[in-house]
C-alpha cells in the first residue's frame, strides 16, 4: 500500500487452490485487466480498467470460450453488445 491505497495484484482463491479472481490496483484504483475464473479454472469474465473506470472491451466467457463482449468507456457502454458462437465466430 502507498499512502494507505491498495497497490499491486489482489487475488482470491477457491478451496481447491485455483485462482478465483485477479485484479491489479494502482493508487487504490483498479488498473489493468480484472479476471474471474470458475471453479474448474475456466475464464468467466475479463474486465479492463483504467484508473478505476471500466474502459475497453468487457468480455464474457462460457467454458473458457468467448461468448459476448461489451465496449466500455469510463464505466458506460459505448457501442454494441456482440455475441459469439462456441467456435469463436461472431453471431449475426
Amino acid at each position: 500500500m502507498v499512502d494507505n491505497a491498495q497497490q499491486g495484484v489482489a487475488e482470491t482463491y477457491f478451496p481447491n487452490g485455483k485462482v478465483q479472481s485477479r485484479k491489479t490496483f494502482l493508487c487504490g484504483l483498479a488498473n489493468g485487466d480484472s479476471k474471474k475464473w470458475d471453479y474448474n479454472g475456466n475464464l468467466e469474465i475479463e474486465v479492463p480498467y483504467i484508473m478505476g473506470s471500466m474502459t475497453g472491451l468487457y468480455k464474457g466467457y462460457e467454458d473458457g470460450k468467448l461468448c459476448y463482449t461489451y465496449p466500455y468507456e469510463y464505466d458506460k457502454i459505448q457501442g454494441n453488445y456482440l455475441e459469439y458462437f462456441s467456435n469463436g465466430k461472431l453471431s449475426a
